[in-house]
């Protein structure tokens, strides 16, 4: 008997899917070399192993076993099914799209090539469902397909089965397979795929990344204003940004790249979903650089809707709003204005604007924001001004800076017009950050028009905390209120770190009468925005700073004896001028206290028994001491998280109840702590000269170890035990009104430690006896799980601290 007639057979006497699909999968995989992955009971995709990317056969099934098919409804319920599964393929990094959809039972054959089917799998929809009910869940798409199906906008392919139409069957799907190219649906995952392609393999021209994306755009968007020269044949394109054959592709692949979309019949949604994917194509490399992150359409919603309770009917009540940085509009576009103003430096997003038909009324200019006065500005956009009863300037605007620490640091990108004229007036400290400039420019905006601008603006938060934006604030302060906002994290963007970024909204022609600023915290949750809390940012205009609390506990100020500076506690910083290499006359230790804000509580600040060498910091005597150590744990207590950031830590409250608590705690803890990085060295040579480096932080007195010393191999350690003083920090610890107050945590943890010092210190031939516990845990890593176990005991108890004694706020 044939394969076919065998195949006949079998399914005249199926009695259930499982028959069906053995059947017709054997047939095809005996007649070509293929794999079926089945992946729902017995549905799956029938697929070549090793296939090209241009023509390969890949077929997705859905089996059943006896359903009269030409009936639409029928049909329309398994297609759902079907395009479900689709959905899902579609969107797989690891599996080829399937380019025919096969429904087939005991004696039906109904094809589709996916072609026919891309459109809905651009459809908004919630596709993480169960394929065998979505035809019910999903309603809309099954009411699409049967009309479809019903009007012949979906024709699919029928064939009874038999020995004669069998062979035909698979002849036809082959050819599918192989000579018709795959469309794409228009998702945001599939744009972005076209989008690598395009700059890797079609793009020949080199544009900016800005120009490149929205040439990308532009070419999916209006095609028939942005397309291949046929005067020609060298690839080159005729735009409407970019005037005719200036820009050149490889012609061959840009033709592959469009016959890859049903591009001449892109709904206006499809359209909608090609221009929101720019948002995410900005290549982030040049788009950080200038600080500018494109607003998603989610937050830009959520935006108005704050900036809409401050300002009622704020976009229709005669006012002018103006987004002076506009990009491609994304804060604007989904919203309707009476009066608005789009500008951006960059003309090809003015031309993305109007071919995507955007803010249809709105006037667009190209404008380079900050580098502009009043008396230059367009007339189109004055004239919008000066008739407006109000102003709101609703903005996104960059978020660069050239004063930032390390290699975020942009040089130049802020030097703009608006900068001298803030370092004119004594606001340089503030101009270095664009988004402050932009402040700025609106405070002369409504001092030139003598009308109030309002300001809404997605910004980072160092506004309202930074000491370096004091002067501005309080220059803002006399005509600008605070009345709302909220903060999410700066990762809802593609490509940013995380980080607060807020948004803030401000009333102009109201003073400032606070230096605490309420946020509400939200957070992204499926399609939903929810607030999850309140934030409160503050700064030490007012509040003193721990910096300040600090100062006022040195008695002696002046740090005159030369000691070795080093990097880490181990190495001595290279001869140069700008280390720190001086300590105050009673010399205890060193605080590397880089900064006031939680952001550098991880890498730099730390405890050394040596000067730290780039500074940032301070030596402290016994005066100073315990301020010292209490304020280095403040600092290691608090991880960094995207929200505190650039919380400044305060001077905390003395008087309060618990403030001799987590002062004798901080004795222990400043002991073992991340940045513990107090040594001991016989001898350490700094300009010629030898330095016997005490371990003021050692915690045992001599006694306690007396037995293990005398015992040690190097007679060098048991002499320099015998001629030196008792430790700063074991005078303290081992006093017994000291000692005993210490709650059972701290005493457990100083005993562990003890241990794991007696049971090593004999090992360490080339140490000192008061070696610093850093030393100890570089030569024994493994001897410290039990220690650092209560350790996480200790800061569980600590840690609540910080805040209740306020050294920051919540």
């Amino acid at each position: 008997m044939t394969l076919t007639g065998l195949t006949i057979t079998n399914l005249a006497v199926a009695n259930d899917e499982s028959v069906v699909q053995q059947s017709i999968i054997n047939f095809f995989q005996r007649k070509k070399n293929l794999i079926f992955n089945r992946f729902d009971r017995h549905d799956g995709v029938l697929y070549e192993q090793k296939y090209n990317t241009t023509n390969y056969v890949s077929i997705l099934f859905e089996f059943k076993y006896d359903t009269n098919l030409l009936n639409n409804q029928n049909l329309a319920k398994k297609l759902v099914q079907s395009i479900v599964y689709l959905y899902k393929l579609d969107n797989s990094l690891e599996v080829k799209t399937p380019r025919v959809v096969a429904i087939v039972d005991k004696d039906e054959f109904v094809y589709f090539h996916t072609n026919q089917l891309v459109k809905y799998l651009s459809y908004d929809l919630n596709w993480n469902v169960r394929a065998n009910d979505a035809y019910k869940v999903l309603p809309e798409l099954f009411m699409s397909i049967c009309e479809d199906l019903d009007t012949k906008m979906l024709i699919p392919t029928h064939h009874k089965i038999s020995e004669k139409t069998l062979p035909v069957i698979y002849d036809d799907i082959i050819k599918y397979c192989k000579d018709t190219i795959q469309k794409r649906p228009v998702t945001s995952n599939k744009m972005k795929r076209a989008f690598d392609y395009w700059e890797e393999e079609v793009l020949l021209t080199k544009l900016n990344s800005n120009d490149s994306v929205n040439l990308f755009v532009q070419i999916f968007v209006n095609p028939s204003s942005n397309r291949l020269n046929d005067a020609k044949n060298d690839g080159t394109l005729i735009t409407e940004s970019f005037g005719n054959n200036k820009v050149k592709v490889d012609r061959q692949k840009f033709i592959l790249l469009m016959n890859g979309f049903d591009v001449t019949n892109f709904s206006n949604v499809e359209k909608k979903k090609i221009t929101s994917t720019q948002d995410t194509l900005i290549i982030e490399s040049e788009r950080r650089r200038l600080g500018a992150f494109y607003t998603q359409d989610i937050w830009a919603e959520t935006a108005d809707q704050y900036y809409d309770s401050i300002f009622p009917n704020y976009r229709n009540d005669g006012s002018c709003v103006w987004d002076k940085s506009a990009g491609t509009g994304n804060i604007t576009r989904n919203r309707r204005y009476s009066n608005l103003i789009l500008s951006t430096k960059e003309i090809t997003d003015i031309d993305t604007i109007q071919q995507s038909g955007y803010n249809v009324g709105a006037v667009l200019e190209g404008l380079d924001a900050l580098n502009f006065t009043y008396e230059i500005l367009p007339q189109s956009i004055k004239t919008k001004l000066e008739n407006s009863t109000a102003i709101h300037m609703i903005e996104n605007p960059p978020y660069a800076t050239s004063a930032n620490f390390g290699t975020s640091s942009k040089a130049n990108v802020s030097d703009t017009l608006v900068k001298k004229i803030m370092n004119g007036i004594g606001l340089g400290n503030a101009s270095d950050q664009l988004f402050n400039q932009f402040l700025f420019q609106n405070y002369r905006l409504s001092e030139t028009l003598n009308k109030k601008v309002h300001i809404g603006y997605f910004m980072k938060p160092i506004y309202f905390t930074g000491e370096k934006t004091k002067e501005l604030r309080e220059f803002m302060g006399k005509k600008y209120k605070f009345k709302g906002g909220f903060v999410f994290n700066a990762k809802e963007f593609s490509g940013v770190k995380s980080w607060p970024l807020i948004f803030a909204i401000f009333e102009c022609g109201v003073q400032e009468d606070s230096n605490e600023f309420h946020f509400d915290i939200l957070e992204r949750q499926g399609l939903d925005i929810v607030k999850t809390g309140v934030k409160t940012f503050y700064n030490t205009d007012v509040l003193v700073s721990s910096k300040n609390w600090l100062k006022s506990k040195w008695v002696e100020t002046k740090d005159s004896v030369l000691m070795p500076p080093t990097t880490n506690g181990f190495d001595i910083s290279p001869d140069n001028k700008n280390a720190k290499n001086t300590v105050k006359p009673n010399f205890i230790g060193f605080l590397h206290n880089n900064s006031n804000s939680v952001q550098f509580n991880g890498q730099y600040v730390g405890i050394y028994s040596m000067p730290f060498a780039s500074s940032h910091g301070v030596s402290f005597d016994s005066q100073g001491f315990w301020e010292a150590i209490m304020m280095f744990n403040a600092r290691k207590l608090i991880k960094l998280t995207w929200l505190n950031d650039k919380d400044e830590y305060l001077a905390p409250n003395e008087k309060h109840e618990k403030y001799e608590f987590f002062k004798i705690l901080s004795l222990v803890r400043c002991l073992f702590s991340d940045g513990s990085n107090q040594t001991s060295w016989l001898n350490k040579t700094y300009k010629g000269i030898s330095y016997r480096i005490k371990n003021e932080f050692f915690p045992f007195k001599k006694n306690h170890v007396f037995e293990k010393i005398n015992q040690h191999p190097t007679m060098s350690t048991f002499d320099d035990f015998n001629n030196c003083d008792e430790r700063f920090i074991a005078k303290i610890l081992w006093d017994e009104n000291f000692y005993d107050k210490l709650p059972e945590i701290a005493q457990r943890i100083l005993q562990e430690y003890k241990q794991i010092y007696l049971n090593r210190i004999c090992e360490l031939t080339d140490s000192t006896w008061d070696v610093g516990y850093i030393q100890i845990r570089k030569n024994f890593p493994n001897d410290f799980g039990v220690l650092d176990e209560l350790f996480k005991e200790l800061d569980n108890v600590m840690r609540p601290l910080v805040y209740e004694l306020g050294f920051l706020m919540k």
